[in-house]
């Protein structure tokens, strides 16, 4: 409790964070106080002295950035002397920055170009040379013009502190002083685009937006990220028909203030490649061609194919193979599996990137069963299979701020990790885990001390036979053990690659593994999936693919319908968290593209009118009536913690080792976006060259 005056006016501060400083407490006061080198998610460092107040007592200014809050304390920000402070503070910062205004990207979103517009000067009284420094070249996305710096160090305490690199830094002192690396090297961070979001002048800007648009020409749509399974909130800016650039949003419940590089620079795949029109394939020779033709077209060419093959008949012995690609929204996922079970075939479907099925009774059983703040308490932080720099950076990047707080904190069964903090590696082997489970390891003892521990499972185990059977003997461990518990409940927690992982779960879709795909099938549906592994050295009598992308898949299409990509669709996405999050239309789809829901209504209605929904609100109340969970979007509820249940499933746990199932960042196997985006391309080359910069604990 804290009583104060800031401008003559009472202040009564009731917090629960401790050290609050002043620069806090004005802005709790509504009051805007200048800075450059303060931000609320990184460590204090009180260089730029632009946020400098009058406080009484005191014979000069003070930083209000690194002042403590003091009971009794009377500030003072609208003084002449804090003025006058403030002046001379930025007019020794001007004094070296170059006067590029006109051809600078920050221009019209620059904190320096705001701050001169109200204590600045119409002239300078520096008339020696300017300093100038070389621009480093250093990384994929980050253009670097270091003459433009003032040293404000938000990059470096990022890289620091939140990105895990400590190559990277300052160097020198005086009129010598620069930031850069301090070897030649390449900055391999998955989130190194946030630093162009934090510098508050045009030193580090985009690459890719690199003097395309100025930001009062852009629109802008709030949606979310799809390039994981933790939906970050970003803002997508847009100028007539296309993705200029996409930013982070603030949520202090997922993502905080960042994004990691793919979600922020794979937009580029939007406009290559891309299908705008149906199409139908005949073969001349040898040789295979696609004709462009109308919906009705390809519609008719579908229904007589598939009466040809006598699909409609009630003796129909043929299975139906689909394969979903992992960026299907909710609602294409429920018409799609109406839509194939009012035929009444064997409907045999597959999920890209998930093999073997969970118990989806309780939906503790597939969700992160915490929110992020909650790591904070956490005293024992353990992975199976799982390296979340790979498979999810946000999450990685909480997990290691608070991983330099506390020591002895993170084990690990499974492979090598690509890592940045400190992890305690048990070994790799599936063996090790059932002796853990048995009790026969010395890690037990650590264990059952703990009083919040973290469990958490990676995309690995979903490749395993023996999946239920790990997670069962984990249940029994823990049921069987809990009077050695210092806590009373406890779930293991799944942290899924895909962005709607969980809603597949919710929905109860009957996922099966690729493996169980026929070997002979009369039709072969494949929803916006180009991962060819599954489709090889299978016979098909007819190959339908629906998606927005294609590649090596349309050497087997025989029809090719365009769907809508993320941004151009309204649609439903749940994240790992179990949290139902809209991602909103940008634009509408290039060419004849539709949406998917709107494809597979159309295609029922031009065989039998099999299918009910004519708008989004009924498929979304059929959501709400199968799931209700669909009743509270973008609110994250709290979880239902439900006590520990032994199993009694008989079986046996595989003796082999944990393969990661992600091997580089920028090209991982279940985004079909980055397969098409440039700038994942050339961030891919420069990973591979450089992967030596990871640092590896064993």
């Amino acid at each position: 409790m804290f009583s104060i005056k800031i401008n003559n006016k009472s202040l009564v501060l009731d917090l629960k964070k401790n050290n609050l400083t002043i620069i806090e407490a004005c802005m709790f006061a509504g009051l805007e106080i200048p800075r450059f080198c303060y931000h609320s998610n990184l460590s204090i460092a009180g260089n730029c002295r632009m946020c400098l107040v009058e406080v009484k007592k005191s014979v000069k200014p003070v930083a209000s950035c690194a002042m403590p809050l003091i009971d009794n304390m009377e500030i003072f920000t609208n003084t002449s002397l804090v003025k006058k402070s403030r002046e001379g503070v930025l007019e020794f910062l001007l004094i070296n920055h170059p006067l590029d205004c006109p051809i600078c990207d920050q221009g019209g979103e620059c904190d320096l170009q705001d701050q001169a517009m109200i204590f600045g000067t119409d002239r300078g009284r520096f008339y020696e040379y300017k300093r100038a420094v070389d621009d480093k070249d250093c990384s994929v996305f980050i253009k670097m013009i270091m003459t433009r710096c003032i040293h404000c160090t938000r990059c470096v305490r990022f890289f620091n502190e939140i990105g895990g690199i400590t190559n990277f830094g300052v160097l020198g002192r005086g009129l010598k002083m620069e930031i850069g690396v301090y070897i030649s090297s390449f900055l391999n961070s998955e989130l190194s685009g946030n630093v162009i979001d934090l510098c508050p002048v045009g030193a580090l800007t985009s690459k890719p937006y690199s003097f395309m648009s100025r930001s009062w020409e852009l629109n802008n749509v709030d949606s979310i990220d799809i390039s994981d399974s933790l939906g970050s909130n970003i803002r997508i800016d847009f100028r007539g028909f296309e993705v200029m650039r996409i930013l982070p949003r603030l949520n202090e419940e997922l993502n905080q203030e960042w994004i990691s590089d793919i979600a922020r620079f794979n937009y580029d795949s939007l406009k290559r490649q891309r299908l705008f029109y149906p199409l139908i394939s005949f073969c001349k020779g040898k040789d295979k061609f696609f004709l462009k033709v109308s919906w009705e077209k390809a519609f008719e060419f579908i229904k007589f194919n598939l009466l040809k093959l006598n699909y409609f008949s009630r003796n129909n012995f043929y299975s139906t193979n689909v394969l979903i690609g992992n960026q299907i929204d909710c609602e294409s996922i429920l018409v799609l599996r109406d839509f194939f079970s009012k035929f009444g075939s064997n409907f045999n479907c597959s999920f890209e990137t998930l093999d073997y099925n969970l118990n989806y009774d309780f939906r503790k059983n597939y969700l992160l069963n915490f929110k992020l703040t909650d790591l904070k308490l956490a005293d024992l932080i353990f992975f199976f299979g799982l390296n979340p720099r790979m498979e999810n950076p946000i999450l990685n990047s909480v997990i290691r701020k608070i991983s330099l707080k506390k020591k002895n904190l993170i084990y690990s069964i499974g492979f090598n990790m690509n890592i940045n903090y400190n992890v305690f590696q048990l070994g790799n082997s599936s063996i090790l885990f059932l002796k853990l489970i048995e009790g026969n390891h010395w890690f037990n003892n650590f264990f059952f001390k703990s009083k919040n521990p973290f469990i958490l499972f990676g995309s690995t185990i979903f490749k395993r036979k023996d999946i239920k059977f790990l997670i069962d003997g984990l249940n029994n461990f823990l049921f069987f053990k809990k009077n050695k518990l210092h806590f009373s409940d406890l779930n293991v927690n799944f942290l899924g690659v895909s962005p709607n992982f969980i809603g597949y779960n919710d929905l109860s879709f009957n996922l099966k593994f690729n493996d169980n795909l026929s070997n002979f099938s009369n039709v072969f549906f494949n929803l916006s999936s180009d991962n060819i592994v599954n489709v090889q050295n299978k016979k098909f009598d007819f190959f339908i693919y629906q998606g927005h992308h294609i590649d090596v898949c349309a050497d087997f299409c025989d029809v090719i319908l365009p769907s809508s990509v993320f941004i151009e669709k309204n649609s439903l996405f749940v994240n790992n968290f179990g949290m139902i999050q809209k991602c909103r239309r940008v634009f509408y789809s290039p060419g004849e593209a539709l949406v998917d829901w709107k494809i597979l209504i159309a295609l029922g209605d031009s065989f039998l009118n099999i299918l009910d929904y004519s708008s989004l609100d009924l498929i979304r109340q059929r959501l709400i009536d199968i799931s209700p969970t669909f009743c509270f979007i973008e609110i994250l509820n709290e979880f239902e913690i439900n006590n520990i249940y032994a199993f009694n499933n008989k079986g046996f746990i595989i003796n082999n080792i944990f393969i990661s199932t992600i091997n580089n960042i920028y090209k991982p196997y279940y985004n079909l976006l980055n397969k098409f985006s440039l700038n994942m391309t050339l961030a891919s080359k420069y990973f591979k060259k450089n992967l030596s910069n990871f640092k590896y604990n064993i």
